[in-house]
């Protein structure tokens, strides 16, 4: 009769799995976790062709417009808030397709900018028949605007419709600044002296009673002005327009300090 030999080969046993330890430690961790395969935009959406620096059509960020009759709108750039933090969108331009419904989104993950249109749902109340689905994804899409296409144009001039659909929670209405303003875009000029770009300045009206701040930046609109005499209590007339500022007052020689704000170009 053979003796056993249980306790070699359970020697050998813990043996092996002791080497095969040693070979799972060498190796990288791997964890599992879903991925995106495959194209890098959403499949059926109008993606942006460009993007360029700001116009005078512009107004806040995310607001979508359509400068022209045409089938291409405008996006406008700047700051939007997503998931606790700021982001950029970057001013664009898409073109979407002829009589078509599409919603504008920009994507807070990928970081992209595009219009998606419908896709068809379960179904409607009636039963058998297919719904219309529309809307941003919650938690990744941010809603811009609904653009409502026809066969000439999109939204501009009855052709069409363009509805904003922002938030106030990824666009709030205010904001704070914390340091000083310097209105560079529409920076000045003027006849008198020390005058530089900014939201103010000084003009010094010479031997006239007159003394014309003229921008070197037009704005989109003629600017609300503050001006203040330095040399005389006296009383003053400030004629804004979207070029020009025009100080009048009752004396000559004076020097004005003055302040605009509005609209920029």
């Amino acid at each position: 009769m053979k003796p056993r030999r249980i306790p070699q080969k359970l020697a050998a046993f813990v043996l092996f799995l002791g080497v095969i330890g040693a070979g799972l430690r060498l190796l990288p961790i791997r964890t599992a976790g879903a991925q995106l395969i495959g194209n890098s935009t959403v499949v059926g959406a109008t993606n942006p062709v460009n993007q360029y620096q700001p116009s005078s059509a512009t107004g806040v960020a995310g607001a979508v417009t359509n400068p022209a009759s045409s089938f291409v709108i405008q996006v406008a750039g700047g700051n939007i808030y997503f998931a606790g933090g700021i982001s950029q969108i970057g001013q664009s331009q898409l073109t979407l397709p002829a009589s078509s419904t599409n919603l504008v989104v920009w994507d807070g993950v990928r970081k992209q900018l595009y219009a998606k249109q419908a896709v068809t749902g379960p179904g409607s109340s009636s039963v058998g028949v297919p719904a219309s689905v529309l809307y941003a994804i919650p938690g990744i899409e941010v809603a811009l605007a609904t653009v409502v296409c026809n066969a000439t144009a999109c939204g501009n001039g009855g052709n069409g419709t363009i509805t904003d659909a922002r938030s106030l929670a990824n666009f709030p209405a205010g904001g704070y600044v914390g340091g000083h303003l310097n209105q560079s875009a529409a920076g000045t000029t003027s006849a008198g002296a020390g005058v530089g770009p900014g939201v103010g300045g000084i003009c010094t009206a010479a031997a006239a009673t007159t003394c014309v701040v003229t921008f070197s930046n037009a704005f989109q609109v003629a600017p609300t002005c503050n001006v203040t005499d330095q040399t005389n209590a006296i009383v003053l007339k400030a004629l804004p327009t979207t070029t020009t500022l025009t100080i009048t007052s009752a004396s000559s020689s004076d020097t004005f300090s003055w302040s605009c704000v509005g609209n920029p170009n």
